[in-house]
C-alpha cells in the first residue's frame, strides 16, 4: 500500500511544476484523511495516510518550503486529538504552530488556529496554565481579525471561548469561567436545532462549576439537562457524551452524600463506554474508564469499602496509564491520591505515604527520589497543575501528622515534615490565588483552603511547644495573619504596581475609565437581579471586560516592571517590625476561627504569645444571636451572662498573658470569621454587678482588617486642605426616589432610619467643619459629584448619610447623596471607590451599615469601610449597624475634640463614647446607640490637626470677614430642602 501511494505520488509530480505538484499533492491527501476522519471515524487510517505523505515529500529530497508542511503536521495533530493520543497530537500541532508563525506572522488565521489547537491539546493534557496562555492569544488575534473586518468567523470565536470557560473552570476559576459560558450559550441557544450538541456540553460544563462551588443540587439539574440534550441526538458519539455526564452526576451525589444513588451512575458510565468501545476511539474511551474508575476508588474510600476500592483503583490505573500513554499525568496523580485514602482510613499510614509518593511522581517527571522526607522545591520544579500539586502535598502533610500521633507523639521529624509541606502549600495557594483572574474565584479558593491553613497553625504550635523554637509560633501566627484580606491587598498592591511602574499617565487614566465602566455596567445588571438581565448589557459588559483584559495583559508585557511589582510575591510583616511600631501599653489580638479550633495571637512591645482552644458548639450561632441583640434599640442592656460569656472565650486569656508583660490601655482586634460583625466594647469584664464593666471603659479599642494594613501602608501625597465634610437632612424629592429602593434588589436590609430626614446630619458636619477650620457641603450641595471632585483634597473625609447595605452584590452598598434635576446618580456605590486615589489620612462614615456587609472567610467584610480603605484610607470610622442620628452626632463631635486635644483616634473615641454614656438617660444607654462605631485600621493621634500659630490667626480674620457679610468656610449653611 505504501509503495503504490508512493508511485501515485511520483505521477501526479511527473504532470505538473514542481510546486504544483506539491500543492496538489497535499490538497488532495488531505481531502482524503479528512473522508477517513470524519464519515469513517477512522483516525488511525487517517494519520497514516498523512504520514506517509510526508515520507514522500522527504524521500524526493528536493528543497521544499516548509509552510507546505504545515497542514499535515495540523491534521496529523487534529486525529492524534480526536484518538485520544494528546502526546502526538501536541507534537505535531507545535510543529505547524512554528513553521506557520515564522512564515505568516502572529496575526495569520492558520496561526490563530494552531494557537487555538495546542491550547485544546495541553487543556486535555490537564496543563491548564499554558494551556490558558495559548488559547488567550488566539483569542485576542482572533477578536481584531473580527474588529477590523478582516473576518467574520464568529463561530470560530465562540468555540475559543469555550476552549476558554472549560480551562477557568479547571483551574477553579469559575466566576471567570461563568462569564464565557453564559456568552456562548447565549450565542448557540439563537439556534437550539442546530446546536444541541454544544448546548449539552455547555449544561455539563456548568454542572461541573457548580459541583466546585458544592451547589449539588444546581450541578444536578444542569447535568440532567446535558443528558437530556444528548438524548435527541441518537447517535453513538452523543451516548459516550451522556456516559460522562451520568459520571459527573454520580461525582455530584458523592460530595453530597448520596453514595448508593452515585455508585450505581459510576457503574451505569462504565456499562456506556465498554459499550461503545472501537478501534478508533480506545484511547479516549481508556481515558473516560480511567476517570470513572479513579472516582469509584474515592467513593470506596468514604464508604469504607476497601478491598472493592483496591480493585477499582487497580482498574483506573490500568485504563488511565493506557490511554493517556503515560504514568506522569496528573489523573495518575488523582488515582494515587485516592489509593492513599484508602491507606488513610484502614490506619495504614506508612502505606499511605508510599502511594502519596507516587502521586507526586505523577505530577512531576524530574522529581526521582523515593525519600518522602524530601521536600520538592518550587524553583527547581515546574508545577503545570498547581490545584492537582497542591491536593498531593495537602495529603501528605496529613499523612506525616498522623503518623506522629500513632507513634505517640514521640517523632519530631514527622511533625518537622509536616509543617514543611505545609510551607509549599502556602506559596502554591498563593500562585494560584495570582493566576485568578475573578476576584470572586480568590475569595472561594481561600474558603475551600482555610481548613488547611488550620491544621498548619496547629502543626506549628505543636512544633513550637515541643522546642520552644521561635521560629515556629511566628509561623503559626503567619499562617495566619497572611489571609486576613488578601484579596483586597492584592488589589491595592496591583495599584500601587500601575502607579510605581513605567505606564504612561493617558494609559492608566484609560485603564481607570474602562474600570469605572464595568462597574457602572455591572451595578445596572445588579438591579435586575431578580429579572432577566438585559442580554445587550450583557455582552456589553464581556466586551469591556475582554478589553480591561486585554489591556493588562498589554501592561504586563510591555511594562515588566509594572508585572514585578503586581505579582511580588506577598510580603509578611515579622512579630520583631510589629512590636518596633506598636505603642507602649498597645495589644493586638489576632484571631484565627477554624472549623475546630480558634486561636488568638498576642502581640505587645515586650512580647509575644498565643491562646488556643477548641471551638465552642454552635459559636457563630451564639455570635449572631450577640450581634442581632446589640443591633437593636429595644432590648436594652444586653444580657451581662452573654457578654461575659463572650469575654472568657476571646479576650480574658489573651489579656492575662499581655498584661504579665506590661500595663495595657489600648486592644487592637484583628477579628475573623463571625467575630468580624461584633463590637468588642461591650464585652464586660465580670458577671457580678447589676452595672455592666464594659471593656471599653478600661481599654480603648480599635481593628484592623489586616497587620500590613496597619503597619505596611506606604506614603502617599500630602492633602491640601484639613477637613471635608458631607451631610444633609434629606428633602422629600431625594427621599421619594429612595424609597422605591426599598424591595429593590439593590438593598437586601431595609434602608437606615425608615428613609426619613435625618435632623441631626447637618448640624453634625456644620460643628465639626467650624471646629476644624474645615469645609463643608451640606444638603443641597451634598451631591456626589462635589464628593467626587474634591475628596483627593483633603486629609479627613467625613460622610453623614443614609447608607445601604447590599449583602448579595456588595460592590452596591452605598451611601446616599442628594438627588438632583431627576438624576439617579446620586448613589456612591463601593465601586466607584475602588480605583479612586485619596489622599485622607481618615474617613469618617456616619451612616449606617458602613463596616459591616457580606462576610468572606479568611478575606473579611466586604463593606463600605473595606472600600475606602482600597482607596487608600488608612483609618476609618465605619458602623456595625443602624446607627442613631442624634447619639452618633454627638459622639463623633466629642470625638474630634479628643483628636484636636493630641489624643490617638482609639483614646479619643473611647472617652467620646464614655462622655455619652455618662449623659444619656437610661434608655439611651443600650449598646445599639454607641457602639456601633468602630476606629478601623491606623489608630494613632491624627497629625494633621495640630494646627500652627499663624493659621489660627488667620481663621481669626476670616470670624471676623465672616461677621461682616463673607462666608468664614467654603461651603456651609444649611440649605433650603
Amino acid at each position: 500500500m505504501k509503495g503504490f501511494f508512493l508511485l501515485s505520488s511520483l505521477f501526479i509530480f511527473s504532470q505538473f511544476s514542481f510546486s504544483q505538484n506539491i500543492d496538489s499533492l497535499v490538497n488532495i491527501t488531505i481531502e482524503k484523511a479528512e473522508a477517513l476522519r470524519i464519515e469513517d471515524q477512522n483516525y488511525d487510517q487517517a494519520i497514516k495516510t498523512l504520514e506517509e505523505l510526508l515520507e514522500v515529500i522527504v524521500a524526493l529530497d528536493t528543497a521544499v518550503e516548509r509552510i507546505k508542511l504545515a497542514p499535515i503536521y495540523h491534521k496529523i495533530g487534529v486525529n492524534y486529538y480526536m484518538k485520544g493520543d494528546m502526546d502526538n497530537a501536541l507534537k505535531n500541532n507545535s510543529k505547524a504552530l512554528e513553521i506557520r508563525e515564522i512564515k505568516l506572522g502572529a496575526n495569520h488565521i492558520d496561526v490563530i488556529r494552531g494557537y487555538f489547537n495546542r491550547g485544546s491539546v495541553l487543556r486535555r493534557m490537564q496543563d491548564y496554565g499554558n494551556a490558558k496562555n495559548d488559547i488567550t492569544k488566539a483569542i485576542a488575534l482572533m477578536e481584531k481579525l473580527i474588529e477590523s473586518k478582516q473576518s467574520n468567523d464568529v463561530p470560530r470565536l465562540m468555540r475559543m471561548y469555550t476552549e476558554m470557560y472549560k480551562i477557568n473552570s479547571f483551574l477553579k476559576d469559575n466566576k471567570t469561567a461563568l462569564v464565557y459560558w453564559e456568552l456562548v450559550f447565549n450565542y448557540y441557544s439563537l439556534d437550539e436545532s442546530q446546536s444541541m450538541s454544544r448546548i449539552a456540553d455547555l449544561y455539563n460544563a456548568k454542572g461541573i462549576i457548580y459541583n466546585d462551588e458544592k451547589n449539588y443540587d444546581l450541578a444536578i439539574v444542569n447535568y440532567l439537562n446535558s443528558i437530556d440534550s444528548y438524548s435527541r441526538l441518537m447517535n453513538s458519539e452523543s451516548e459516550i457524551e451522556i456516559g460522562s455526564v451520568i459520571h459527573n452526576l454520580a461525582n455530584s451525589e458523592q460530595a453530597s452524600g448520596q453514595f448508593d444513588s452515585s455508585k450505581k451512575h459510576y457503574l451505569k458510565a462504565i456499562d456506556v463506554f465498554k459499550k461503545n468501545q472501537n478501534s478508533n476511539n480506545n484511547l479516549d474511551i481508556q481515558q473516560r474508564l480511567g476517570n470513572t474508575y479513579t472516582d469509584l476508588t474515592n467513593l470506596c474510600s468514604k464508604t469504607k469499602e476497601w478491598t472493592q476500592g483496591i480493585e477499582y483503583f487497580n482498574q483506573a490505573l490500568k485504563y488511565t496509564t493506557s490511554g493517556w500513554g503515560t504514568f506522569h499525568h496528573p489523573r495518575v496523580a488523582e488515582i494515587y491520591r485516592n489509593r492513599t485514602k484508602i491507606s488513610l482510613g484502614q490506619n495504614l499510614y506508612h502505606e499511605a505515604l508510599e502511594f502519596n509518593q507516587k502521586s507526586l511522581h505523577a505530577l512531576l517527571p524530574d522529581f526521582k527520589t523515593d525519600d518522602p522526607f524530601v521536600a520538592v522545591n518550587l524553583k527547581q520544579q515546574a508545577v503545570k497543575n498547581k490545584n492537582s500539586f497542591l491536593e498531593t502535598i495537602a495529603q501528605k502533610a496529613e499523612i506525616f501528622a498522623a503518623i506522629y500521633e500513632q507513634e505517640g507523639r514521640k517523632d519530631q521529624k514527622y511533625l518537622e515534615a509536616a509543617f514543611q509541606n505545609y510551607l509549599t502549600i502556602d506559596t502554591v495557594i498563593i500562585q494560584i490565588r495570582q493566576s485568578y483572574e475573578a476576584q470572586g474565584s480568590q475569595f472561594e479558593l481561600i474558603e475551600q483552603r482555610y481548613p488547611i491553613y488550620e491544621k498548619a497553625i496547629s502543626t506549628a504550635l505543636e512544633l513550637f511547644e515541643k522546642t520552644g523554637k521561635g521560629k515556629y509560633l511566628e509561623a503559626a501566627y503567619h499562617f495566619a495573619a497572611k489571609n486576613k484580606a488578601m484579596v483586597l491587598l492584592a488589589g491595592m498592591q496591583e495599584e500601587q504596581a500601575k502607579a510605581w511602574s513605567s505606564i504612561p499617565q493617558e494609559l492608566r487614566e484609560q485603564e481607570k475609565n474602562l474600570k469605572r465602566s464595568i462597574f457602572q455596567l455591572e451595578s445596572k445588571i445588579y438591579e435586575q437581579a431578580d429579572q432577566e438581565a438585559d442580554p445587550v448589557l450583557r455582552d456589553s459588559l464581556f466586551a469591556l471586560r475582554r478589553e480591561y483584559q486585554k489591556l493588562i495583559i498589554d501592561f504586563e508585557s510591555a511594562y515588566p516592571d509594572y508585572y514585578d511589582l503586581k505579582y511580588r510575591f506577598d510580603q509578611t510583616i515579622s512579630v520583631a517590625a510589629i512590636q518596633q511600631q506598636l505603642p507602649r501599653g498597645s495589644c493586638m489580638l489576632e484571631y484565627f476561627v477554624g472549623d475546630a479550633s480558634i486561636f488568638v495571637f498576642v502581640i505587645t512591645q515586650s512580647g509575644f504569645d498565643y491562646v488556643k482552644f477548641d471551638k465552642p458548639q454552635q459559636f457563630e450561632e451564639r455570635c449572631l444571636a450577640f450581634r442581632q441583640k446589640m443591633e437593636r434599640p429595644g432590648n436594652g442592656t444586653v444580657s451581662v451572662s452573654d457578654n461575659y460569656q463572650l469575654f472568657q472565650w476571646l479576650v480574658k486569656s489573651p489579656l492575662e498573658k499581655a498584661e504579665k508583660r506590661e500595663e495595657i490601655h489600648h486592644l487592637i482586634f484583628l477579628p475573623d470569621g463571625p467575630l468580624l460583625q461584633l463590637s468588642f466594647d461591650v464585652l464586660v469584664l465580670d458577671n457580678t454587678s447589676t452595672t455592666p464593666h464594659y471593656l471599653l471603659k478600661d481599654y480603648a479599642i480599635s481593628y484592623a482588617y489586616s497587620n500590613r494594613l496597619l503597619f505596611g501602608y506606604s506614603a502617599k501625597k500630602r492633602a491640601r486642605h484639613t477637613f471635608a465634610g458631607f451631610g444633609l437632612e434629606y428633602d422629600d424629592y431625594t427621599l421619594a426616589d429612595l424609597a422605591t429602593y426599598v424591595d429593590n434588589p439593590l438593598a437586601s436590609l431595609p434602608l437606615s432610619r425608615a428613609l426619613g430626614h435625618l435632623e441631626f446630619s447637618d448640624d453634625e458636619i456644620n460643628e465639626i467643619a467650624w471646629l476644624l477650620h474645615g469645609d463643608a457641603w451640606i444638603n443641597q450641595n451634598a451631591t456626589r459629584e462635589a464628593f467626587l471632585q474634591n475628596a483627593g483634597d483633603y486629609a479627613i473625609l467625613h460622610l453623614a448619610t443614609h447608607g445601604v447595605l447590599n449583602e448579595r452584590y456588595p460592590m452596591n452598598s452605598a451611601l446616599i447623596f442628594t438627588r438632583q434635576n431627576d438624576s439617579t446618580a446620586y448613589f456612591l456605590r463601593a465601586a466607584d471607590l475602588y480605583g479612586l486615589a485619596l489622599n485622607a489620612d481618615m474617613a469618617v462614615l456616619s451612616a449606617c451599615n458602613t463596616g459591616t456587609g457580606l462576610v468572606e472567610r479568611g478575606e473579611g467584610v466586604r463593606s463600605l469601610a473595606r472600600a475606602f480603605s482600597a482607596a487608600g484610607c488608612p483609618s476609618l470610622i465605619a458602623s456595625l449597624w443602624n446607627a442613631s442620628d442624634k447619639s452618633t452626632k454627638e459622639i463623633l463631635v466629642d470625638f474630634y475634640k479628643n483628636l484636636k486635644k493630641g489624643q490617638t483616634k482609639a483614646e479619643a473615641m473611647r472617652r467620646a463614647k464614655l462622655t455619652y454614656l455618662e449623659n444619656a438617660p437610661p434608655t439611651y444607654q443600650a449598646p445599639y446607640y454607641w457602639s456601633h462605631l468602630n476606629v478601623i485600621g491606623e489608630s494613632g493621634p491624627l497629625e494633621v490637626l495640630n494646627v500652627p500659630l499663624w493659621r489660627k490667626y488667620w481663621y481669626v480674620l476670616a470670624v471676623v470677614l465672616a461677621v461682616s457679610g463673607g462666608l468664614f468656610y467654603r461651603k456651609t449653611g444649611k440649605q433650603a430642602a
